[in-house]
């Protein structure tokens, strides 16, 4: 019955303490003071403590949630004509409050797609020898560091070759097109798209499974759609742990620290030449009569530099299946703090988050089910990448106003050109900070920074308009901004190589930003931030 904003604010501050008490056992492990490190450890105990109290606070079991739909599923039953049985598993299953609230849009639409489009006609179903009734489960289970929710039916399953007509039919693809099956369906996440003959108060509008993609994606979570024809669907809905702090595992690839979620570590072992060997190049390991496959994740990451003599191989689970994930060192456990990554990294989904090591560092969180997936698709991800660096599009902006008008601006420069940056979108300018590379982000937002407890991006306009690269210098700065992205705000920072004066100037001073790499001796105004950063 707590306000879930206090919870919230809660959370804050015991994920603030637990970041201070990391710093104070950093500095009293690298001393001789055995006072100060009894301290430290007692400081430790109690934080921990108090962590997972808050945390036992935020967590709801799903059985909150499950327990609404009961009467949606009776009401629907009977005014489609279908008896359905309704099942419910995992129950006891907890998730963060907030987590929860935001799911019940989304399953209310699965579930009523699972009755109308999915659970056929009493009278269908007995020429199919089926039981008159349909069965709809809802289950929510653990895997690994995830929390998978499913809405599963015994119906007719997806109809394939009525999604592509539709498909066609609507443009979105060109008759005869070469799609897999799994391309097919997604076009059911598509705005709009319905495949039902008729509309009405249940179905026929198009926006059902947009709206559940659409709020999933917002909560950093993926949709797993499978279906066996005559059989059934099911869709699983895949949720990040992003509002936690959690045990994981601090290692190092490279020089980047990662932190692996402890709840998805099973063993650690060590990589030796005799196994390498043993391998043959085909990325196995066997262990005790297992064959195991492992992931470079210096080739993953593009690390620099040599591996380690002595790599380590962390064997994680994602449901049924084992991956090793190799790495230079395995530095210890690590309590963390989840921080949600920016919008504007919405697109690296092999990281579930960040968090701010003792040093005041930030470290990515890896996403272990993702990074299986990402690590087979890698070249066609850096070759999109290469594409989208030199697109002549890239960094247009618009037209200026035609009606001249004052704007306050700060002056900054990149490499040998001066830009004007509106100083309603600053926030604050800094000194250098330490960065964390972000591997498979977008070309020109290479990084992360912690600005006094927030994990933002760094974005560094250089790559994005072509561009030399230059040496950071005694007048290289952090300019932090606020620009609106899709309606929401977000907060990045700058690099500039210089930072000059805040001043005004005329709209008439102000000209349209030329094709990348072709810049004049006058200044250029960059007005609409968010479009370059789209």
């Amino acid at each position: 019955r707590v306000q879930a904003e206090r919870l919230d604010e809660l959370m804050d501050r015991v994920g603030e303490l637990v970041i201070a008490q990391a710093r104070l056992s950093q500095i009293a492990h690298s001393g001789t003071d055995l006072a100060i490190k009894a301290i430290a450890e007692e400081i430790e105990r109690l934080a921990s403590g108090l962590r997972d109290s808050t945390m036992g606070v935020r967590m709801v079991p799903m059985g909150s949630l499950f327990g609404r739909f009961r009467r949606l599923v009776h009401d629907l039953s009977r005014d489609l004509g279908k008896p359905v049985d309704f099942v419910t598993v995992g129950e006891d299953t907890e998730m963060d409050k907030t987590m929860i609230e935001r799911l019940a849009d989304p399953l209310v639409h699965l579930i009523r797609n699972a009755i109308d489009h999915g659970i056929e006609s009493a009278e269908d179903r007995a020429r199919t020898a089926k039981s008159a009734t349909g069965r709809i489960e809802l289950a929510a289970r653990y895997v690994g560091a995830q929390v998978l929710v499913t809405v599963q039916d015994d119906g007719a399953g997806l109809n394939t070759a009525r999604i592509r007509a539709k498909a066609e039919e609507n443009g979105l693809i060109p008759p005869g097109a070469n799609l897999s099956e799994h391309e097919i369906h997604q076009f059911l996440f598509h705005p709009g798209f319905s495949t039902a003959k008729t509309i009405s108060a249940l179905s026929g509008r198009g926006v059902g499974m947009d709206v559940v993609k659409r709020t999933i994606e917002a909560m950093r979570g993926t949709i797993d759609l499978t279906t066996i024809p005559g059989h059934g669907s099911s869709v699983t809905l895949r949720l990040p742990l992003t509002l936690a702090i959690i045990d994981g595992l601090l290692i190092r690839v490279g020089e980047g620290r990662y932190i692996i979620p402890l709840s998805a570590v099973e063993e650690c072992i060590e990589l030796t030449a005799e196994a390498e060997a043993r391998a043959k190049g085909r990325s196995f390991l066997n262990v005790r009569g297992d064959l195991v496959p492992f992931l470079r994740l210096r080739d993953v990451f593009d690390a620099d530099g040599q591996p380690d003599p002595h790599q380590k191989v962390i064997v994680t689970s994602i449901g049924d299946t084992r991956v090793g994930l190799v790495v230079d060192q395995i530095i210890g456990s690590h309590q963390t703090v989840i921080k949600s990554l920016s919008k504007l990294h919405s697109d690296v989904t092999m990281f579930s988050g960040a968090t701010i090591l003792g040093d005041g560092s930030a470290a990515l969180i890896l996403d272990v089910a993702q990074l299986v997936t990402l690590g087979q698709s890698r070249a066609g991800r850096v070759m999109s990448q290469a594409q989208m660096q030199t697109s002549p599009q890239a960094g247009a902006t618009g037209l200026p106003p035609a009606t001249e008008t004052r704007l306050q601006v700060l002056m900054v420069g990149l490499g040998n050109e001066i830009f004007a940056i509106e100083t309603d979108m600053v926030r604050e300018i800094i000194d250098p900070v330490p960065v964390t590379r972000v591997a498979g982000a977008r070309v020109f937002l290479p990084a992360l920074v912690n600005v006094r407890g927030n994990v933002i991006p760094l974005a560094d306009l250089r790559i994005r308009f072509g561009m030399p690269r230059t040496e950071q210098t005694a007048d290289t700065r952090i300019v932090v901004i606020e620009v609106d992205i899709d309606g929401d705000p977000v907060t990045l920072g700058l690099l500039a190589d210089k930072v000059y004066e805040v001043t005004e100037i005329s709209t008439r001073q102000m000209q349209q930003t030329p094709r990348l790499g072709k810049w004049s001796d006058e200044f250029v105004i960059v007005p609409d931030m968010s479009r370059i950063l789209g």
